[in-house]
């Protein structure tokens, strides 16, 4: 199997925006003279302007404030979506790795769990009397909870491609109202896109855009050998992806001494992300087990 790997291609054809009249929201200067301002302030707005969706008081991420929306900068959300029956460690681990790698304008997850009646298509875990493990969508949601991933990465609560629409048109005008640009990608894993089945169909999101990796499992275009990936039917070339590092804002004993580098932005999203988690020597703990941080950000 290739060394993990991120990569992008465009696609067509994209959704259609809705264009709607919603009220902005104030900016905020954050604490390094930088203004921000925080995303799931604009999440709420977008909600109360979706019929049926939930009280605009309910909180979206598990740690306050989180995620911010930066001037001067294309903030990417990554849209990740999937039947998810159930989620799994792959569909997390990609999902991690997706966020930590991609570019350090990425700065959420929404994760969109597809309507009941496309599981029909899909593979199921089945009982000893044949009978397939199929959960609703509200079920599949739920399972996706997390404290942790939670931080940075939250459901969307409908599985209505319209309200989706709807709901990233709502995101970007309220935040260039506010000064701020806002863009989705899209997260698809290895089973959405091969050399074997057909790309022209899916979803590239803004720009056209989509992302995709070989983490989890392999992928038909990714070489053994670690070489270029292979052009796959109706896309552009693959592009590179270019590593960007972060600015240091803190003071200079502050700055972890960890290995094989400081500073990159994927540690730096880490370090936000879970800071009670470091240890002094660069590693991190979940709970009572412990893990370094090449194993969850592989270029670092």
């Amino acid at each position: 199997m290739a060394n993990p790997q991120l990569g992008k291609s465009n696609l067509q054809p994209s959704l259609a925006n809705a264009i709607i009249q919603a009220r902005s929201s104030a900016g905020a200067m954050g604490s390094h003279g930088v203004q921000t301002k925080y995303l799931e302030d604009y999440i709420r707005h977008a909600y109360e302007n979706i019929q049926g969706f939930p009280d605009s008081s309910s909180r979206i991420f598990t740690k306050s404030p989180g995620p911010e929306l930066q001037r001067g900068r294309e903030n990417h959300i990554i849209i990740y979506p999937g039947s998810f029956n159930p989620p799994h460690v792959g569909h997390t681990a990609l999902l991690w790795h997706a966020y930590l790698n991609t570019d350090a304008n990425t700065i959420a997850v929404m994760i969109f769990a597809l309507r009941d009646e496309l599981l029909a298509s899909k593979d199921h875990v089945t009982n000893n009397k044949g009978k397939a493990f199929i959960l609703s969508h509200y079920q599949r949601r739920q399972l996706w909870k997390d404290d942790v991933l939670g931080r940075f990465a939250w459901v969307f609560p409908s599985h209505d491609d319209d309200k989706l629409d709807l709901f990233m048109a709502t995101i970007k005008r309220l935040a260039k109202a506010d000064g701020f640009k806002v863009s989705f990608q899209i997260l698809y894993g290895g089973d959405y896109i091969s050399q074997k089945t057909s790309v022209e169909g899916l979803w590239g999101g803004d720009d056209n855009t989509c992302i995709c990796s070989d983490v989890t499992q392999p992928m038909d275009f990714v070489p053994d050998d670690g070489g270029e990936l292979l052009q796959l039917k109706g896309c552009d070339k693959w592009k590179t992806m270019k590593s960007e590092s972060p600015e240091w804002t803190g003071k200079e004993e502050q700055i972890p001494r960890c290995w094989p580098c400081w500073p990159c932005w994927p540690c730096a999203k880490m370090r936000k992300v879970f800071p009670e988690g470091i240890h002094k020597n660069g590693s991190f703990s979940f709970g009572k087990s412990s893990f370094w941080y090449l194993s969850a950000v592989p270029y670092c």
